[in-house]
């Protein structure tokens, strides 16, 4: 690793409040969570088809997604820096570009929309669709990614994480998603061992479940207005600290794509597809 490299890397590990993967990081450093439905997408991808992963964030997905077309691939940012450093980061992947500027964006295949809807505003929400519907070709197709309300912040008025705005649940993003593409399909990703829980009624969102001391005070004080704006400028690692988490290594999850509704409800990240009209 370049002098130049580690230096980026230290001063993008001090600015990462956790929101985004770190920038200048490979797609095989990625959380496997994060890489699910960029597998998805994929493997819908044929030699031809042209992409645009909008909101790319560090475009570790962006370049994967170069790996199974030659045709252009495009990561779309608007913050400028985070755009700047995926071109160095990147610059090897001949069909791979990355943009900042909405203006310069063409019409494309296939878009990808992940884990980005959350952290829009709820009034910001039907403009940022509409712009996605008019990147896509005739019949082209949305991939669209994002946590589960009923998981990840159920019955709670904020979202747990201080970054997301706002939270959907499986039923309430596919209608709002029906308005602007059609044959809207919702599926969960879930782990098979989850899938076995769910139907020996071990488990289940609606039911309630033991979250843990820990846990249970996060929840509580991510309520906390004055303390999500902090959490919000302070780097991961330091929240990792106080919290106890110590950074250990996950262990790989056998995940499944799910269309089961009782597993897609209890699934922690929901995936979508949806055909441009």
């Amino acid at each position: 690793m370049s002098l130049k490299l580690f230096l980026n890397r230290c001063l993008n590990e001090l600015k990462n409040s956790g929101e985004r993967p770190l920038v200048n990081s490979k797609w095989e450093e990625v959380n496997h969570y994060l890489q699910f439905a960029y597998k998805i997408a994929a493997s819908k991808i044929t030699n031809s088809t042209s992409v645009i992963d909008y909101g790319c964030g560090g475009g570790y997905g962006t370049e994967y997604l170069s790996r199974f077309t030659k045709n252009a691939v495009v990561g779309f940012d608007p913050d400028v820096d985070t755009i700047r450093q995926n071109r160095t980061f990147f610059k090897n992947a001949a069909n791979l570009t990355f943009c900042h500027d909405e203006a310069k964006l063409s019409r494309y295949d296939v878009v990808v929309f992940f884990q980005v809807i959350e952290h829009l505003d709820r009034e910001m929400i039907p403009q940022c669709l509409k712009k996605i519907k008019n990147l896509l070709n005739d019949n082209g197709v949305l991939y669209l990614a994002t946590v589960n309300k009923n998981i990840s912040s159920y019955k709670l008025k904020k979202p747990i994480l201080p970054f997301h705005i706002y939270e959907f649940n499986p039923r309430e993003l596919s209608d709002l998603l029906s308005k602007y593409f059609r044959n809207v399909k919702c599926y969960g990703q879930i782990d098979e061992e989850l899938i076995g829980k769910i139907h020996a009624g071990e488990w289940s969102y609606s039911k309630g479940y033991d979250l843990g001391f820990r846990n249970r005070l996060v929840r509580t004080v991510s309520q906390i207005d004055f303390i999500r704006v902090i959490a919000r400028r302070t780097p991961i690692f330091i929240k990792n600290f106080i919290l106890g988490y110590r950074g250990t290594k996950q262990k790989p999850t056998n995940f499944k794509l799910t269309d089961v509704p009782s597993e897609i409800e209890n699934s922690y990240i929901l995936i979508y597809e949806g055909k441009n009209s």
